[in-house]
């Protein structure tokens, strides 16, 4: 059978490893700063490309998530949130890359580290409360989805919990790439054949 979803099965793999790996190598690369916040503050090199990478991937999969549901399972009732989960990706990422330039022509004053951990801290409490609600409505739902997605979902209410108590957000890291795991087999295996009667 043809797999239409082939590359976004592979892209999800792909950032399972690349998304650990890249925190592990940022916070291991700034440790010797004098304060641990200045892991975070704008700066323009190569993470900065593999930060916005990253986001253009999330971007990708929850754009081809949203259709594989719509095409195998003729199921919508997450459209919104996965609409606004991509918006806030965009915003997430781009401005945060967006501040990283601004740093590297010398455009980036106190107020624009203040405001990137703000945007990260606004951008994380909504990615959690997103996915809380996607993994609830998912489990509402379990009659009607395979037994991997339900998996997935449970796993997301997980992932947006510690989303929003931002201080035990670096658990995403473990996280976030078994999330994506779950959303590769989905993309990888066939269709199962739904009777309708």
């Amino acid at each position: 059978m043809k797999r239409d979803y082939l590359l976004p099965g592979i892209a999800s793999i792909v950032l399972a490893i690349l998304f650990p790996v890249y925190w592990a190598l940022l916070i291991y690369s700034r440790l010797d700063s004098a304060h641990p916040l200045t892991i975070f503050e704008p700066k323009l090199d190569g993470y900065s490309g593999l930060f916005l990478l990253i986001g253009a991937i999330s971007v990708y999969l929850y754009i081809y998530f949203k259709k594989i549901l719509h095409e195998q399972l003729n199921f919508k009732s997450i459209d919104v949130l996965l609409t606004l989960i991509i918006i806030n990706s965009v915003i997430f990422f781009g401005g945060i890359f967006l501040s990283d330039v601004l740093a590297n022509f010398g455009l980036a004053e106190a107020w624009t580290t203040t405001g990137v951990h703000i945007l990260s801290i606004s951008c994380m409490i909504i990615f959690g409360i997103l996915d809380v609600i996607i993994g609830i409505i998912l489990l509402a739902n379990y009659r009607n989805i395979p037994a991997y997605l339900s998996i997935l979902a449970a796993i997301s209410i997980l992932l947006g919990l510690f989303e929003v108590s931002v201080s035990f957000s670096a658990a995403t890291i473990v996280i976030y790439p078994l999330y994506l795991v779950f959303l590769s087999i989905y993309f990888l295996r066939k269709p199962e054949t739904i009777e309708v009667v």
